[in-house]
C-alpha cells in the first residue's frame, strides 16, 4: 500500500511539473556588465554533479579573491560532511580543520566527493560569473540571470562536458572589496 501511495505521489508530482512553465535557456542578454575576473566575490548555492555512474548534490560557498585564488567550502545536502578546496596558482588543495593543505589528487580514492576531481575550480569560477567557457569541450547554458550591485550574474547555470554535467543554482551573490 505504501509503495502504491509513493507511486501516485511521484506521478502527481511529475504531472504537476509538466503543467508549469519551465525556464527557457537564455543566452547572453543585454544589460549590466559581467563581473570582471579581477573582482572579489562570494557566491552561495547548490550544485548537482552528474557523471555516468554518480550523482551528487552539494551546497557551496565560493569565495573568489582573484584569478587562481579561490576558497570553496562544499558540504553534503544535510551539512554533515564538509570539504574545503583551495585553488591557487600552485595547484588545488584540500584544507583540513587545522589549516593543513594536501594536494587534491591524493584525496579522491574512494571518497564520496570523487566527482569533484573532474571539475577545475578556475573553470567553474569563470563560468559562475557568466563568462563563456574557455575549453571547447565544455558547453554552458545560463538558464536564469540575476544582478549583484550593478553587475549581471547567473542564477542558474548548466555546464556540460564529455565526462560530467554540472547544474548550479546560486542563491546569494556578494561583491567584496579587495582585501
Amino acid at each position: 500500500m505504501l509503495y502504491r501511495r509513493l507511486g501516485y505521489a511521484y506521478l502527481l508530482l511529475t504531472l504537476s511539473a509538466c503543467a508549469h512553465k519551465t525556464n527557457e535557456p537564455v543566452g547572453d542578454i543585454a544589460g549590466p556588465s559581467l563581473i570582471p575576473s579581477t573582482s572579489a566575490w562570494q557566491a552561495k548555492g547548490k550544485m548537482l554533479i552528474a557523471t555516468d555512474g554518480q550523482r551528487q548534490t552539494l551546497r557551496f560557498t565560493w569565495i573568489h579573491r582573484a584569478p587562481d585564488n579561490d576558497r570553496i567550502v562544499l558540504s553534503d545536502s544535510l551539512g554533515l560532511k564538509r570539504v574545503v578546496v583551495i585553488n591557487t596558482a600552485g595547484g588545488v588543495f584540500i584544507e583540513d580543520s587545522a589549516g593543513r593543505r594536501s594536494p587534491l589528487a591524493t584525496m579522491f580514492d574512494a571518497d564520496e566527493t570523487s566527482p569533484l576531481r573532474l571539475v577545475a575550480p578556475s573553470d567553474v569560477a569563470s563560468l559562475l560569473t557568466g563568462a563563456p567557457p574557455t575549453n571547447e569541450s565544455i558547453t554552458r547554458v545560463i538558464e536564469q540571470w540575476s544582478t549583484a550591485e550593478h553587475y549581471r550574474v547567473p542564477k542558474k547555470i548548466k555546464v556540460t562536458s564529455i565526462r560530467y554535467t554540472l547544474n548550479i543554482v546560486v542563491s546569494q551573490w556578494d561583491l567584496m572589496p579587495h582585501e
